[in-house]
Parts: structure tokens; sequence; C-alpha cells
């Protein structure tokens, strides 16, 4: 009896696994996105691997996790200063349009330019672990894709992440409880729910590269 408890086929002692593996994966991101700089490295790295425990398979985490990290850090480290200038630049608009007389239609336009941007941070790094493209390339493919999957799942991607700073914005005494969260488990728990959709978006364009239709 006491066996099948701890049989990998046992769906608790699989939650708890999984549970630790989220733990595990959720510090080492933290650790290596202390430089800042390496933020776009750390979040490829943790999709690699989150993507594979949401499939049930069981990489080995230190060392699937620092392989992805040091293979995709230059293109990712290029990606993320990207996104960040352009972040930069679309909150700045935004600041701009709210706080000084513009006309309505450009708070409508910078809103629609950030919900994009907002899709192609959602996509591009789970994209840059899973093919291997251009940077360029890379860009693009998280926008069509993220498009073209737009109703349910980009809306769901979206929500997801964004929710953290909903609550905190909204709710300021969240920060108790959600911070703490976050650094236990938000960030590799967040990707692992992501990386369920992921995959399934992912399965198709998979399938069309090795028909050679795409």
């Amino acid at each position: 009896m006491n066996s099948s408890i701890f049989s990998p086929e046992n769906s608790v002692w699989n939650f708890f696994s999984t549970l630790a593996d989220l733990v595990l994966l959720n510090i080492l991101f933290l650790i290596t996105c202390i430089p800042l700089l390496t933020i776009g490295a750390s979040i490829t790295a943790l999709y690699s691997v989150v993507m594979k425990i949401s499939k049930n398979n069981d990489p080995h985490l230190l060392k699937n996790y620092y392989s992805a990290f040091k293979n995709n850090f230059r293109q990712s480290t290029i990606i993320w200063i990207i996104l960040l200038l352009l972040g930069l630049i679309l909150g700045l608009d935004l600041y701009l349009v709210n706080h000084f007389e513009f006309p309505t239609i450009f708070r409508y336009i910078f809103l629609i330019l950030a919900f994009c941007l907002t899709c192609i941070i959602s996509y591009i790094f789970p994209l840059q672990c899973k093919f291997i493209n251009s940077i360029q390339q890379t860009f693009k493919n998280a926008f069509t894709v993220s498009i073209a999957n737009l109703i349910p799942w980009t809306f769901l991607i979206v929500l997801l992440n964004i929710t953290p700073i909903l609550t905190l914005s909204s709710y300021p005494f969240s920060a108790y409880f959600l911070i703490p969260f976050m650094f236990l488990i938000g960030f590799s728990g967040i990707a692992y729910l992501n990386s369920k959709m992921f995959n399934r978006i992912f399965e198709k364009y998979i399938s069309m590269i090795e028909n050679d239709t795409i």
C-alpha cells in the first residue's frame, strides 16, 4: 500500500512532485533574473522546462534550465532589450495622452498598441525556446501566432499574465500575500498554466513544420 502512494502513477504524488519542481524553478528564475539584463534568457529557460513538465515529461531541472539559459542567452537578451525599449516608449506615450490634451483617438491607438505588445511579450519567449528563428522572425511569429489564436487562448494567456498586476493595482493590500506568493511559486506557476495552452497551440505548427508545409 505504501509503495502505491509513492508510485509515479499516483495523482497526489504527481501533484506534490510538480509543485516542488515549480518552487525550485521559481527560485532558479528569480536568481537568474537578478542582473535584470538576463530576464529574457531567464523567461526562455523557465518556459523551456515548464513546457516539458506540463506535458508530463520529467526533465532534469537544473541541467535543462542551465542549458536553455546558456543556449538562448544572446538572442533572448536582445529580444528583452527591444521589448523593454518598446514598453518604455509606449508607456511614455500613454502617460502623455492621459495627462495632456490629446485627441481621444490617440488614447485608443496606444491602448491597441499596448495590447499588441502584451501579446508579443506573452508569446515571444515560449516561441524562442521552442523554435529556431532569427530575432525578426521570432517577433513576427509572436504577433501572428498570438493574433491567429486570439480567442480564446491569447486572451486567456494575457489575462493570466496581467492578473497579478491588476490585482496589485486594484487592491494594494493584496501585496501582503501576492508578493510572497510570486516569490514562492508565482512566476513558474503562471508559466506552467500558460504552457498547457502553448503546448496545444504549438502542436499544429510543429506538425506543419514536420510535414514541410510551413
